[in-house]
């Protein structure tokens, strides 16, 4: 007997002995079986450890705003698994996700899949499927061993790199970005995000492709108080509304249009047209007001570097709560030292999940870094220090929930379910 859509969820879960197994064999070889033939489309792929999802989202509101048929493979998900997959903006249907994994599961024999890999698979099989003029992918961890990876891209974007995953990526930051450039092979047209990337692993992309853009280099932009510019050599300054992800990362979904669409009328109204209509979810997204509530998936120091620099071009007349949950295996102190200084009381939480912390272990890893303990409260849930944050809040004050996937997806399902019965 088939399985429903839930069953299939359940059953990927559990199939693999790990949750992470970092290798491109095991996909390619399901890969070779599962799709009846080349995909005809271009690939865009994005690596990086901070920016990946916003750099993403820019790339699929360019192609919809240029009336292109688009596949967005993103991940994780934060409360529902269909977030994963989108075609010209829409989830696909359950329907079309059960025969996406029945397709795999004949597919890969007796080949065990881990619940990414699954995931990764229903992607490649569903541009077969619909036929896009794009399929965007994000990589999951790293880019080299992601099993994204097992195609390769047309274009390759590398956002940022800094600590994170050091378990499975390495405490080296040279390191680090070496993993990230995994994705870019010989017919890539590589963009490369981050101005600080390390020098010798450009060179190795380099050798590996000759067609390579480097912000700072080949494009660039500027922040200003209320606005942004997008600099480019051969088009010279165009200026935009601030997003709510750093323009960094929309900087370099333009240059990379550019590059894919060089005959295409980009223009300035274009680009604004198509950020005017940009949504993303849990990434600094304000879903309540007076007080403020903005949810920021933010879990590793760059992200809260991030976060504290859009706090700050925010103008707030009130407090600032925090309500905070982390994984163990996170750099906790690096992330609270980035965020600290403009906290005013903080909500700490349990995370029921593999790795969560607890509130008593941030708790002293907070007084640890100089907070005060007059400033600090533990609760058992996500829940329960948001109810407990809304109760001390004024109409002028903002609440942050934020730290991890975790934290913030409750406090999302709690949100929307109130606004359905408002």
């Amino acid at each position: 007997m088939s399985k429903t859509y839930d069953q299939w969820l359940s059953w990927i879960e559990s199939c693999h002995v790990t949750e992470i197994d970092l290798g491109l064999d095991r996909c390619r070889q399901v890969l070779h079986q599962l799709l009846n033939e080349k995909l005809n489309c271009t690939i865009l792929t994005v690596a990086g450890t901070n920016g990946k999802g916003s750099t993403v989202a820019v790339l699929e509101a360019l192609a919809l705003q240029a009336n292109k048929s688009v596949v967005v493979y993103t991940s994780p998900h934060i409360l529902n698994y269909r977030e994963r997959l989108r075609f010209n903006g829409s989830w696909l249907t359950e329907q079309l996700h059960v025969d996406l994994f029945e397709a795999i599961d004949k597919a890969r024999d007796n080949i065990s899949l881990t619940y990414f890999e699954f995931a990764t698979l229903s992607a490649f099989k569903s541009a077969e499927i619909l036929k896009p003029d794009l399929l965007i992918l994000e990589t999951g961890l790293g880019g080299r061993l992601d099993a994204v990876n097992v195609v390769e891209a047309d274009l390759a974007i590398i956002t940022t790199v800094d600590y994170d995953h050091q378990e499975w990526l390495g405490n080296d930051l040279v390191g680090i970005a070496r993993e990230k450039a995994g994705i870019i092979h010989g017919n890539t047209t590589a963009i490369i995000a981050d101005p600080d990337f390390p020098a010798e692993i450009i060179q190795e992309i380099k050798t590996t492709t000759d067609d390579v853009y480097i912000s700072g280099e080949h494009f660039n932009h500027h922040d200003q108080k209320n606005s942004w510019t997008w600099k480019n050599n051969d088009l010279g300054d165009w200026e935009f509304e601030h997003l709510t992800f750093p323009n960094s990362n929309a900087s370099a979904a333009i240059h990379a249009w550019y590059k894919l669409y060089k005959n295409f009328q980009l223009s300035e109204d274009f680009i604004r047209k198509a950020l005017s209509n940009l949504q993303l979810d849990c990434r600094f997204e304000t879903l309540l007001q007076k007080p403020s509530v903005i949810l920021d998936v933010a879990h590793n120091p760059q992200a809260f570097r991030v976060q504290l620099a859009l706090l700050n071009r925010q103008a707030c007349k009130g407090n600032t709560y925090f309500v905070l949950g982390m994984l163990e295996d996170k750099n906790t102190i690096d992330c609270i030292n980035e965020i600290k200084s403009v906290v005013d009381q903080w909500f700490l939480t349990d995370l029921d999940a593999t790795r969560g912390n607890t509130a008593h272990n941030l708790k002293q890893h907070l007084m640890d870094t100089g907070v005060h303990k007059d400033k600090l409260t533990c609760y058992k849930s996500p829940e329960k220090a948001f109810k407990a944050s809304r109760d001390k809040a004024s109409r002028d004050d903002r609440i942050i929930v934020t730290g991890s996937f975790y934290t913030v997806a409750p406090i999302l399902a709690l949100i929307q379910a109130s606004k359905s019965t408002d």
